[in-house]
């Protein structure tokens, strides 16, 4: 059977399945936007607020994480909503607590924002930081809303369309142009899957033992990756949020095993400016920066590898 489709159909069908899959992906979560707020500003020598007061460090006398509820009723039912804050307990004679809003903060998910800070005021006042005390082994799972699973269903249509499209095409002459616009509008869909890839909840982030880390990937195919492999840990950040960077001596040999899609993923974090094994920072009932500590003291005391504070300011 073959396919009765003008150049136009296909025009059609391609830009329609293509928008729509970038857009069901691009979706935000519901009652959120993409209003960002100033949470704060981190220097070695205090903090920034949003009202523009600066804060010095040997002026906070405490740091605490809030999460506040709110139960609303909407045409599905009840919904819970959080809302999350930083209470700064300062040493002054007009104001004993402030109160910085931690939602809707570009690149950062709330806790980490508090996290930051607290590491910051820890180690700049009192100069050190205790080392943390775990059992082996430490699991780190995600924390995330599986997002963008219509986007990917989209572009299996849109895949489909194509190549249906394509061979329709053989028995008339195929020209230039036409090969050009089908293969632009294939790389949308590309596009629209990578996105998928990266918004996809793993159950697992880091699994963390005596023998070196895992992550859900490597956990499938019972594949560890060894402490001296592990070349250096970093922090980076990205329009993706943050991320704890894991460079290995060499990616293959942990690569191969893994699936495709998780290759795919893998290849898409390299590419952004990442590396092909990373942690990121929507982490459940888990401190990000605790788990980057945890990560790179594991490190250093099975290589004997000398790590450096992380210092990053905001």
């Amino acid at each position: 059977m073959r396919l009765d489709l003008s150049l136009n159909d296909i025009l059609i069908f391609t830009a329609f399945f293509g928008v729509m899959s970038l857009l069901l992906i691009s979706l935000p979560k519901s009652h959120t936007n993409h209003r960002y707020t100033f949470a704060c500003r981190v220097t070695n020598r205090g903090m920034q607020l949003p009202t523009n007061a600066f804060l010095t460090w040997d002026n906070i006398i405490n740091i605490h994480y809030i999460t506040e509820s709110e139960i609303i009723v909407t045409k599905h039912g009840k919904e819970i909503l959080y809302y999350h804050f930083m209470d700064i307990y300062v040493n002054n004679h007009t104001q004993s607590v402030i109160r910085v809003s931690l939602d809707k903060i570009e690149h950062y998910q709330p806790n980490e924002v508090f996290d930051e800070v607290n590491y910051h005021w820890q180690r700049i006042l009192h100069n050190k930081i205790p080392p943390t005390n775990i059992n082996l082994p430490y699991v780190v799972r995600y924390n995330t809303v599986k997002k963008g699973t219509e986007g990917f269903y989209v572009f299996l249509a849109l895949f489909i369309i194509m190549v249906m499209s394509y061979f329709s095409t053989l028995g008339d002459n195929l020209n230039l142009a036409t090969a050009t616009i089908i293969l632009i509008l294939l790389c949308m869909g590309l596009l629209s899957h990578a996105s998928y890839l990266l918004t996809r909840m793993d159950s697992i982030a880091l699994y963390v033992s005596e023998q070196g880390i895992q992550n859900e990937g490597l956990i499938a195919v019972n594949k560890t990756i060894f402490w001296e492999d592990i070349q250096s840990i970093t922090i980076k950040r990205t329009v993706f949020g943050g991320h704890i960077t894991i460079n290995l001596y060499d990616n293959n040999i942990y690569l191969d095993p893994i699936s495709v899609r998780r290759k795919i993923a893998a290849w898409v974090y390299k590419k952004i400016g990442l590396t092909y094994f990373c942690v990121r920072s929507d982490l459940k009932e888990a401190s990000f920066i605790n788990t980057y500590r945890v990560l790179t003291e594991e490190w250093q005391k099975h290589t004997g590898q000398t790590i450096q504070l992380y210092e990053e300011f905001s």
